[in-house]
């Protein structure tokens, strides 16, 4: 069984009364089926207000899915550090621990740690490499994301940027 902190628990219940009263039904769905649904989900742009303690954070149901799928696992975000922002394209929020990017055609996606340095390096979403397609993968020494034009990979303590040609 696993604790949560106090705020986490907060969290946890009023975002999901705040998704009941905006009529948001939801079910547990694998990271593939997420990252599919999030791109077609008709409700994706609705907005969502989450409280912890006194502080109040707007942002989208597709944002806030995916943050809340994300407890409790490797790409656990934390705490917002502030609103959902829209971007060229999309929107953004950033977390205590990473960011999750949103597109209407890619859905949610993680980028986080030195993964997420370098991508802001090049120009984040509005950028050369664009808006991510997949969260961070891991496979033994090496973690990777992918985004529409390239990928960020990160093994040992070396990082490359490979951009796709087109």
């Amino acid at each position: 069984m696993s604790r949560r902190a106090p705020s986490a628990f907060a969290l946890s219940v009023i975002a999901g009364i705040s998704l009941a009263l905006l009529g948001c039904g939801g079910q547990a769905v694998s990271e593939e089926q997420n990252s599919a649904a999030s791109a077609a989900e008709p409700d994706a742009e609705e907005p969502v207000v989450v409280q912890i303690g006194d502080a109040e954070f707007a942002t989208t149901k597709a944002i806030y899915r995916r943050y809340e799928e994300a407890k409790g696992g490797e790409l656990a975000l934390r705490e917002p550090l502030g609103p959902a922002g829209e971007l060229d394209g999309g929107r953004m929020q950033e977390y205590a621990s990473g960011t999750i990017y949103w597109s209407p055609g890619n859905g949610a996606h993680i980028v986080r740690g030195q993964i997420l340095t370098t991508y802001l390096d090049n120009g984040g979403p509005t950028g050369s490499l664009g808006w991510p397609v997949t969260d961070e993968i891991s496979e033994g020494e090496l973690t990777y994301s992918e985004f529409e034009n390239g990928r960020i990979r990160l093994e040992g303590r070396a990082i490359q940027v490979i951009e796709y040609p087109g």
